[in-house]
């Protein structure tokens, strides 16, 4: 998801991709081999991590490697079927709203995570 401010810049928010099976307590959305071929991955099993997000900024008309304008305006790498999207999604809002979703600010400290 992006959003675009009033300097050009882009404050966005994405799910990280991990080879690391989520720990108890932890959500994320295994990706199918298939897909995971589609989107160009490696041949290890991976998870779209749910219970976290990063966030960056991109400067205006910074293109980041793998990212490309949709025609809507939206940013996306790749594209996941609908099913494994709204899943992943549900899971993210679900875990907002439970107060329970990691925010990882990429660019400021990778380390430190923060609960919204």
């Amino acid at each position: 998801m992006s959003k675009e401010r009033e300097d050009g810049s882009h404050k966005v928010i994405v799910c990280p991709i991990t080879h690391t099976p989520p720990e108890k307590g932890q959500s994320a959305v295994e990706i199918p081999y298939k897909v995971a071929q589609s989107l160009k991955l490696d041949h290890d099993q991976m998870w779209i991590k749910t219970h976290q997000v990063n966030t960056l900024e991109w400067e205006k008309d910074r293109l980041p490697y793998g990212i490309s304008l949709t025609p809507r305006g939206e940013w996306e790498y790749g594209m996941l079927p609908y099913g494994l999207r709204e899943k992943m999604y549900e899971q993210v809002e679900h875990n907002r709203a439970e107060n329970q979703l990691g925010v990882v600010k990429r660019d400021e400290n990778p380390e430190s995570v923060k609960k919204k």
